[in-house]
């Protein structure tokens, strides 16, 4: 079987397109490392510092408590506070010993 010039063309375009394809999800892409997540998660929680990887799920979870607070004002849901407040403590105090 013999292959045109345009078929050749087409193929080789394609090979191009391909190869331009994956040079940029191997080498241009950046790959999320601790140190990228630590510093996004930072600046997404308006922190002015890194966020240590293994704290990065609590205190992604911070702004949702303090809303949740936010809505459990009163006498009656002091009960239904404490374990926020406690569990927003402890990520603060984590992050102060960093």
């Amino acid at each position: 079987m013999r292959l045109g010039g345009w078929w050749r063309l087409w193929i080789g375009l394609s090979a191009l397109w391909v190869a331009l394809a994956v040079s940029v999800a191997f080498f241009v892409v950046e790959r999320p490392t601790p140190e990228a997540v630590a510093k996004s998660v930072g600046l997404w929680c308006d922190l002015d510092m890194p966020v240590p990887p293994e704290l990065a799920g609590q205190v992604l979870e911070v702004p949702a408590q303090l809303a949740r607070l936010a809505d459990l004002d009163g006498d009656a849901n002091a009960a239904a506070r404490k374990p926020i407040v406690q569990a927003v403590r402890l990520t603060v105090e984590a992050l102060g010993k960093v």
